[in-house]
């Protein structure tokens, strides 16, 4: 089982008559206006931003015979190494299927401040065994911190 790509993603759509898969706006930057006066200290709390998000991984196998249990887990780590997020799946990989693609759609994203983030995706082959990292996106975050008056 090989690892072979990873994308992030607003949305994604998979066409039931051809099987094709359509990413739709990638994601590889956010720029975020947080009124400061509603928000907590930055670096002390994370907040979540209400965004739509997928993370599209692609797989390959080259040992058609058998049908392939496997486990995925994704980190989000803040730009101070802090892991914020784990989001973790099983998947079945059928008998004589060479590729694969997964996707995890997420409501939500957990920041604490300015800076790359990361999303580092794992996996391992046996409930047992340890996760091994397989791949990792890069998100820039951008924040502007302002006093947002209310309109009258």
């Amino acid at each position: 089982m090989q690892h072979i790509w990873s994308v992030l993603c607003q949305n994604s759509i998979i066409d039931k008559d051809t099987n094709l898969f359509s990413l739709n706006n990638c994601i590889e930057e956010l720029s975020i206006d947080i009124d400061r006066s509603k928000m907590p200290e930055p670096q002390k709390d994370k907040i979540v931003i209400p965004i739509e998000f997928n993370i599209v991984n692609f797989w390959i196998d080259d040992d058609t015979t058998k049908e392939r249990k496997f486990f995925v887990e994704i980190d989000l780590i803040d730009p101070d190494n802090k892991t914020l997020n784990t989001t973790s799946a099983e998947y079945i990989m059928k008998k004589g299927v060479k590729r694969f693609r997964n996707r995890i759609k997420a409501q939500g994203l957990s920041i604490t401040k300015d800076g790359r983030y990361w999303f580092k995706i794992k996996m391992k082959e046996k409930k047992k065994d340890k996760f091994k990292e397989v791949g990792e996106l890069p998100l820039d975050i951008n924040i502007s911190y302002k006093i947002l008056d209310k309109i009258k």
